[in-house]
This record gives structure tokens, C-alpha cells and sequence, in this order.
């Protein structure tokens, strides 16, 4: 069930230049998330309008997909390339191999995050049991619906597997190697294949991907997806600028349609050198999200955009947010030495504007929400700061991808005296 999501990114990738890296790997990887996206969209789009989503509506996409990859055969397997090199092949494996175990693991394990048991799974189930997102269940009718008003994209795509026999435990644990070897090889085209490989293979070893029980691969937030989107449209525009903008556009488009969270990414995707192709695909997205959910009643959805107005009146507060997110960004246990290595990156010169930008907007969005909150805030980062730190994953990889590459290069320009 999950080559679906790959035939029908190839398919979409079809009508968007550069959206997909050119070696193998790469590819594959890309068109699986492209196709997670581009999947989701369309049943949200088309649930929005009423449609029935039932099995026949989601095997209709795929089916559509084959029948573009037949006709575009040629522009499906233009360009692509095998390296075959030692770079490629080991951090391929390196990044691949925890998460073929935990396909193994997630077989057996019953689910067991409570965001993912009680937010995201139930949406899902709800839109198999009434093949719509306008059911008695999203009319707070039926069951407890948490948080009614969020972005559905990821439930739609883990229903489409659930309609059609499958499990869709496989999804979540794949966004992450794919997000991984996807940006890899984007990022060759501005790193080199050597540093971009093993950078990559490093993140696939993190804890807060690979084990953490909230927001990690083991379980089904939606934060893995936002990740990936998110990384893709940074790699995108680092590695090929503004040809590539029609691309970057179409990934800010799923963020909206994936979380809350996902219109901030977006728009500090697009707010680094903001050009009119980039509007197009967010803007339609967010009409779809706005109309779907002036249908549905709120219910425990927590009014960020109000929140944000008490921002002039909680400034004090700004420091004890700062101080909570960094406090989770220096756990060694978590994330390594990565956060530290990125604030080298963003002191020091020749780094990736189209990475630092975004990552510094996101991350003054999330403490200035965080500021704002309602809650208390110590105890909402304990529980959220590593999963929004985890969204930032590829722009920070990208960081720290300049900063090695740059001390290189200066380590060589020294060796030969110049």
C-alpha cells in the first residue's frame, strides 16, 4: 500500500520542475513524501467539496497516477541517476537501518502515544467509518474529538490505507528516512555528496526521531510529516534557488494542510526572498483548510491567533520561553551535540540564508507563542519543545552542513598557503 504514496508522487512531480533530486535514493524518498502530500491534498480538496471518501475515491487517485506516469513515462525517468559510490551506499544503509527495525517493532507494538491514540488515530477511523470530514464525528456528534479544527491531511492519508486493507503504522515510521535521504540528496548539489551523506545518516540516529514516544517515528503525531514538508522546502530553495520555487510552494502548501503550526512554516518558507510563484499553492491550500473548517464546530481548539494578541502584554515572558526551549535544545540525551553546532553555524559566515532565515523566524514564532500560552509554560515546552525543535530538523542539518563545509575549506586553503 505504501508504493501508492510513490507512484503518486511520480506522477506529481511530473507537472513540477525540480521537485524531485536526480540519484536514486533521493528520488524514490522525494516521491514518497511528494506523494504523502500531493495524496492528502486531494482527499482533503475533495472532502471539503462533500465528496465520498470512500475506497473507490482513494484507489481512483492512485489509478490516476499510473495512468500520468504511462503517458509521462520519459519525464519520470529523465535524468535520474545511480552513484553508486561509497558515500551513497553506507549512509544509505546508516539511515535506513533504525527505521527497518522499527517497521519491525511498530508490527507488534500497539500504539501507544497519547496524541496519536487520541488525536490523530480517531480522526482517521472516523473518516473510514463515514467516508467524510464532515461525519456526525467532526460535527462533535459522535465520540471525543480533540482539537476538531485541526489539519487533516495526515488522518486522510493513514485513512486511505486503513479503507484499503493496510496499517498505516508504516506511514510514520517512513516519513523519516525519507525525509532524511530526500534532503541528502537535494543538499549534494550545494554541500557535496560526501559531507550532505554522512550529516543526514547522523540526524537518522537522534533520539527525539528515532525512539521518543511523543513525536517520534514509533508514534502518529503529525510533527514527522511537518518535518519533512517543512525540510523539503528549505533543501528545495538552498539547493536551486529560485528555479525551484513552483516546488517549494507545493510543499508550504501541504504544512498548511498538515498542522496549525504548519502556516507559520510556511510563510517563514516563504518570507526569504518572497516571489508571486510561491503564493499560489499556500494560498489555495489555505482556503481549502479555511472552508473545510467553517463547517466543523470548534472543540478544545485553543485560539492561537487571540493569543498572540496578549503578546505586547506578556513580553516579560519572552525570556522564560526562550530559556524553556533552549533548556530542551541542550539535552545532549535528545539531540546530541546538533543545536549547539547550529548556533556555531549561525554565528559564523557563509551560511545557508535560505535555512538560517527560516529556522530563526520559526523558532522566534514558536517562543513568542509559547510566551502567549495559557498554560503554564515550563510544563507546555516539557511536553512540546522537543516535537517543535523536531521541525526544524533539516534547516538545522543545512546549518551545520555550511559550517563544516566551511571550516574545510578554510582548513584547505590554509594546507596550500594561501
Amino acid at each position: 500500500m505504501i508504493v501508492l504514496f510513490i507512484v503518486t508522487g511520480l506522477a506529481a512531480a511530473t507537472f513540477v520542475p525540480h521537485a524531485l533530486p536526480r540519484f536514486v535514493a533521493g528520488r524514490v524518498a522525494a516521491a514518497f513524501l511528494l506523494g504523502v502530500g500531493v495524496n492528502g491534498a486531494v482527499l482533503f480538496a475533495i472532502g471539503t467539496l462533500n465528496v465520498p471518501l470512500r475506497p473507490i475515491t482513494f484507489a481512483a487517485i492512485s489509478l490516476i497516477a499510473l495512468v500520468i506516469i504511462g503517458i509521462h513515462w520519459r519525464c519520470v525517468v529523465r535524468g535520474i541517476r545511480w552513484r553508486g559510490n561509497v558515500h551513497e551506499l553506507a549512509s544509505t544503509a546508516v539511515i535506513l537501518l533504525p527505521f527497518v527495525i522499527l517497521l519491525w517493532t511498530t508490527s507488534i507494538v500497539p500504539l501507544a502515544d497519547y496524541d496519536g491514540r487520541a488525536t490523530w488515530m480517531p480522526k482517521a477511523w472516523a473518516i473510514v467509518d463515514e467516508a467524510s470530514i464532515h461525519g456526525p464525528f467532526f460535527r462533535g456528534e459522535r465520540g471525543l474529538n480533540l482539537h476538531n479544527r485541526y489539519p487533516l491531511l495526515m488522518p486522510l492519508n493513514a485513512a486511505s490505507l486503513m479503507a484499503m486493507g493496510g496499517d498505516a503504522r508504516p506511514l510514520y515510521v517512513l516519513l523519516a528516512p525519507a525525509m532524511l535521504l530526500a534532503a541528502r540528496d537535494l543538499l549534494t548539489r550545494r554541500f557535496g555528496f560526501a559531507w550532505a551523506s554522512w550529516c543526514m545518516a547522523a540526524l537518522a540516529w537522534l533520539p527525539q526521531l528515532v525512539v521518543a514516544p511523543e513525536g517520534g517515528a514509533t508514534s502518529a503525531y503529525s510533527d514527522l510529516a511537518v518535518a519533512a514538508f517543512f525540510g523539503m522546502a528549505v533543501a528545495t530553495r538552498v539547493s536551486r534557488g529560485r528555479r525551484a520555487s513552483g516546488a517549494a510552494a507545493l510543499w508550504c502548501a501541504f504544512l498548511i494542510l498538515t498542522k496549525n503550526e504548519g502556516l507559520l512554516l510556511a510563510a517563514a518558507v516563504i518570507l526569504y526572498k518572497p516571489r508571486w510563484q510561491l503564493l499560489v499553492a499556500p494560498a489555495i491550500a489555505f482556503t481549502i483548510l479555511v472552508a473545510w473548517q467553517r463547517t466543523v464546530p470548534e472543540a478544545y481548539d485553543e485560539r492561537n491567533g487571540a493569543l498572540l494578541l496578549e503578546l505586547p502584554r506578556r513580553i516579560a515572558m519572552l525570556d522564560d520561553a526562550t530559556i524553556a526551549i533552549g533548556k530542551r535544545a541542550l539535552d545532549f540525551r535528545t539531540w546530541g551535540a546538533l543545536w549547539p553546532l547550529v548556533l556555531l553555524g549561525v554565528v559564523f559566515r557563509r551560511r545557508p540564508a535560505a535555512a538560517v532565515i527560516p529556522l530563526l523566524l520559526v523558532l522566534a514564532g514558536y517562543i513568542a507563542a509559547l510566551a502567549c500560552t495559557s498554560w503554564n509554560i515550563e510544563e507546555l515546552a516539557r511536553v512540546t519543545a522537543h516535537r517543535l525543535l523536531l521541525h526544524c530538523i533539516i534547516p538545522a542539518g543545512c546549518i551545520v552542513l555550511a559550517l563544516l563545509a566551511n571550516q574545510t575549506a578554510s582548513s584547505s586553503r590554509t594546507s596550500r598557503g594561501e
